[in-house]
């Protein structure tokens, strides 16, 4: 059995990294936005503007993103409570079986590397919840 990817301190241990050496920022973008917090109608009423002035935010999902992206939103309902109220994380027992079941003609490589990128749209999509304004 294959070791599964990690998260360390400098990221997803195992997962392709841009020129930069760093994770694909389009994969951070796809977690930020599915849990991005709309603008606060009365913090924008102060300088006339309204909720309706910004657009709704589009992100591109490259097709080498969208195992990981459906994966990610079929799980998306998976995360673990922690006991002050906030989730620290998905439950990764149902992450297991759902990649499994979804990509069940793929090797168990292509499932890592899945799941090693569903992981940084995670850490994204926590960050992104626990952003204070």
């Amino acid at each position: 059995m294959r070791p599964v990817p990690w998260i360390g301190r400098s990221g997803v241990q195992g997962l392709q990294r841009d020129a930069r050496g760093l994770p694909h920022k389009k994969l951070k973008d796809i977690g930020r936005a599915i849990y991005e917090k709309p603008p606060d109608a009365k913090k924008l009423a102060v300088w006339g503007l309204k909720p309706s002035d910004y657009p709704d935010k589009i992100v591109e999902i490259w097709p080498e993103h969208e195992d990981s992206y459906r994966s990610f939103v079929a799980v998306s309902t998976q995360w673990r409570v922690g006991g002050m109220g906030g989730a620290p994380g998905l439950d990764y027992q149902a992450v297991f079986a759902t990649l499994a079941s979804l990509h069940r003609n793929k090797t168990e490589a292509e499932r890592d590397a899945i799941f090693a990128e569903l992981q940084v749209i995670e850490r994204a999509a926590l960050d992104e919840m626990n952003r204070k304004e």
